[in-house]
């Protein structure tokens, strides 16, 4: 399996500077990547990298990476990026829904809906800190909010995608909702696997790795 059109090429090294994006753009031209993603800070540059392509292939994050922000401070960052970008990955907000307060959570998912209405919105809901119950409940708020796809982890949480994670949200969610599976993903076969059983996309910072091992495996 090919799996390139499947990568979202990731640095979102807080050190990670305007000067090494040319690299991660052309890496992303270079392997056909499904596009890239990157902090708040380093959407302008790429948008530069990629000219006429930026619509297609920029993805950023908000609320990033404990989906600690007030829904106030949270749509000023959105607003900060929402015209250099086709994609949005904001972090749910955790502390309300661990507290029990759903609503709150629904709400904040839908003003950012509201907000960023023309580019894609995924919903990080930190599969690391989930139970199945309380996973099967996140994927259900954000069928609710029009977001257009869930997203598993920051990959600053406890651990990384498993495929049990999948698994649940597309027990779900089935097809009404795109899955991106991201946190850990450094073996071929395993993003093969993510990917059969539901992924459509995969966030990764080991895109040139997989690449080589791909290579590998198709011999």
């Amino acid at each position: 399996m090919k799996i390139n059109k499947h990568i979202e090429h990731t640095n979102l090294d807080p050190t990670f500077s305007d000067r090494q994006i040319g690299d991660l753009c052309q890496e992303v031209r270079d392997h056909s990547f499904y596009g890239v993603c990157v902090r708040p800070g380093n959407v302008f540059a790429c948008a530069e990298e990629f000219t006429t392509r930026a619509k297609e292939s920029i993805a950023t994050v908000v609320g990033f990476p404990f989906g600690a922000t007030n829904t106030t401070s949270l749509l000023e960052e959105v607003k900060y990026v929402v015209d250099y970008v086709s994609h949005i990955d904001m972090v749910m907000d955790l502390h309300s829904f661990h507290s029990g307060r759903t609503k709150a959570v629904l709400d904040q998912i839908k003003a950012v809906r509201d907000l960023a209405s023309e580019v894609q919105l995924r919903v990080i809901v930190e599969t690391g800190y989930l139970n199945e119950d309380q996973l099967k409940q996140a994927t259900e708020i954000v069928l609710k909010t029009q977001a257009d796809c869930i997203k598993t982890c920051t990959g600053y949480g406890p651990r990384g995608v498993s495929m049990q994670d999948i698994q649940i949200i597309k027990s779900v969610c089935g097809v009404d909702l795109g899955i991106k599976a991201s946190g850990g993903i450094k073996n071929y076969q395993f993003a093969c696997d993510l990917i059969n059983a539901g992924a459509t996309v995969l966030g990764t910072s080991a895109g040139l790795d997989l690449m080589k091992q791909q290579k590998i495996f198709l011999r």
